[in-house]
């Protein structure tokens, strides 16, 4: 899986694992594989470019297994009010169930509600050391900020207002999508295998196990269940929410939500055992579904290096970030400024800086945190061009400097 982004490395030394395996593999004249059905832009340029060579594997590995695709456009189905399963994939639910099959719901979002909100006042619940907001775990009897893992009380209490039994919880998470199923479908065995829910590695493999075994009839799962596993009685793989992380702001957003949606797809059909794929969607015509249910996966990597090179963005320049991270919003702001100033200076290298604006994340763990980006044609600026730069900036010890080369997130 090459193109995850778990291989960068997100705290402490910044690295992305991919990339320095592919430097060892120069400096060492040996080949290194990059293996992945859904590879990064990044990857695919490379191919493109004759940089590295490619090899696909057209045909599944039970040829005659047929899947099919299938979208279920939800403006026109009548799903009952915080409700999420619409009628249309119900019964394609109640027909893999009564042919023996297994059903893998997928919902890449954890807990039970990603927002609580007091009815009241309108305040959003956030976590008291994040500039996030509190998701509702029924299982885990907490709320938890998932940016620092902090857990708080589940009382119907707001601070803000003072109010008491005004608390309401919005939208769906893994958690009340298995309440739903387990509403419609009572006597069945359903399981939700979500990061939360895993007190350790052991206890995934058992999940995995009851599942490959055909212990469980409705699986419900996050991206921890996309990729890489073989479940020989699935038949019916049904994405809750195809429209979730299209619309991100993260420019990577698109490309991440098509291999995300590939990945669990990929879960159906992989034995003997016929299978669907049904996509639950309020946007159908969008171009990562129609790139699925046309299995066009080139046509999509196309048209996204083509946007990705008319805005001049990763692959086809560098970014470099710098997060400042303290506890005076203005002593950050001051320091971001001199830090712009001396890097706008190098503009022989073609180079644009942004910022210093607050971080979308403006708070974590109680430390302010204050985000510039580089954007350069690649291999510009060097390790001693950059050192230099910053030689003359000398970042007060109340203060932290990160810097990441090619960030994969921008919170």
């Amino acid at each position: 899986e090459e193109h995850d982004i778990s291989f960068k490395q997100q705290d402490g030394v910044r690295f992305h694992a991919r990339d320095m395996a592919v430097l060892r593999a120069h400096c060492q004249n040996i080949s290194v594989i990059l293996s992945s059905a859904t590879p990064s832009l990044e990857t695919v340029l490379n191919c493109k470019r004759g940089k590295y060579n490619r090899v696909d594997i057209s045909n599944r590995f039970s040829k005659e297994v047929k899947v099919k695709m299938d979208v279920i456009d939800m403006r026109s189905e009548e799903v009952e009010t915080e409700k999420s399963i619409s009628p249309k994939l119900r019964n394609l639910i109640e027909t893999s169930l009564s042919q023996s099959g297994q059903v893998l719901l997928f919902l890449n979002r954890r807990g039970y509600a990603p927002l609580v909100v007091c009815k009241t006042c309108g305040t959003q619940l956030s976590c008291k050391f994040c500039d996030t907001k509190l998701v509702e775990h029924k299982e885990l009897k907490c709320r938890l900020c998932h940016q620092c893992g902090s857990d708080f009380p589940l009382n119907n209490y707001c601070e803000n207002c003072g109010a008491t039994e005004q608390l309401k919880l919005v939208g769906l998470g893994v958690e009340r999508l298995l309440e739903e199923c387990k509403e419609i479908f009572p006597e069945k065995t359903i399981k939700v295998i979500s990061s939360d829910q895993l007190k350790s590695k052991g206890s995934l493999k058992e999940s995995l196990l009851q599942i490959e075994k055909g212990e469980i009839d409705i699986a419900i799962g996050t991206q921890i269940l996309a990729k890489g596993h073989n479940f020989p009685y699935l038949s019916l793989v049904g994405i809750i929410d195809g429209d979730l992380g299209y619309n991100s702001v993260d420019l990577r957003g698109t490309e991440k939500t098509f291999q995300i949606m590939q990945q669990v797809s990929g879960r159906v059909g992989r034995f003997k055992k016929s299978g669907i794929v049904a996509i639950q969607s309020w946007r159908p015509e969008n171009e990562i579904i129609q790139a699925i249910l046309g299995g066009n996966d080139e046509k999509f990597w196309d048209r996204e290096l083509k946007n990705r090179e008319l805005a001049n963005v990763p692959p086809y320049s560098q970014f470099i970030a710098m997060i400042l991270e303290g506890n005076d919003l203005n002593s950050l702001f001051s320091w971001g400024q001199k830090i712009f100033t001396a890097f706008n200076k190098l503009s022989k290298f073609e180079i644009q800086i942004f910022g210093p604006a607050l971080a979308p994340i403006s708070k974590i763990r109680g430390k302010i945190r204050v985000r510039m980006l580089i954007q350069c044609p690649k291999n510009t600026i060097t390790k001693k061009i950059f050192q230099e730069t910053m030689a003359a900036i000398k970042i007060p010890k109340s203060q932290k400097i990160i810097i990441d080369v090619d960030p994969q997130n921008f919170l």
